[in-house]
């Protein structure tokens, strides 16, 4: 009821603001409300709080990094086949590394993408992507991170609890991209 009672209240400013001819001023109106709507819309989308919650600091953290971020959620992620505390593990590590490897570049390039998705009825996948200044760390053979000397135990982490309960994850860096696909059995 309140964000009907809100949109009705924002809806009446922008025909009143059209309706006065002062087109610049609604113009500028409906990008102050859709960028409001938009920054809540785009994380208050799963059936897990904890992950909302983790998304939303995570977002804000690219965005006052200047970070661009594209969120794909594409599944409600009911019935996880991992407890929550453990999937924000997972994401929170992924969007750490990305935020941290996305830092060291020009803000022109500094961007991160998250898709959360169903492959079938039987698979759900996250993948988080980011550009990288073509440096990795390794350690044993194993890429640890694309993120400050001293870092890159995310990765393993992730590994860890995707092996866990049953999952793969795998690692793709190609033209300046680097990508981590996480696939958990429901």
């Amino acid at each position: 009821r309140a964000q009907r009672h809100d949109f009705l209240n924002h809806l009446q400013v922008v025909y009143s603001l059209i309706e006065m001819k002062d087109y610049k001023e609604a113009n500028e109106y409906i990008e102050k409300v859709y960028g409001s709507i938009a920054s809540l819309g785009k994380v208050l989308r799963t059936a897990n709080p904890a992950i909302n919650a983790l998304l939303q600091v995570k977002l804000a953290a690219c965005e006052k990094a200047g970070i661009q971020v594209t969120l794909n959620i594409r599944s409600a992620w009911k019935n996880l086949p991992i407890p929550g505390w453990e999937m924000c593990k997972v994401l929170g590590n992924l969007l750490e590394n990305a935020l941290r490897a996305s830092e060291r570049l020009p803000e022109a390039m500094r961007r991160v993408s998250v898709i959360c998705h169903m492959l079938s009825p039987a698979m759900m996948g996250l993948i988080v992507e980011n550009r990288y200044d073509g440096q990795l760390s390794r350690r044993e053979g194993k890429l640890l991170s694309t993120s400050h000397p001293g870092f890159g135990t995310g990765l393993l982490s992730v590994e860890t609890v995707t092996k866990k309960y049953h999952g793969q994850m795998t690692v793709e860096t190609e033209n300046g991209v680097f990508r981590v696909n996480v696939l958990l059995n429901l």
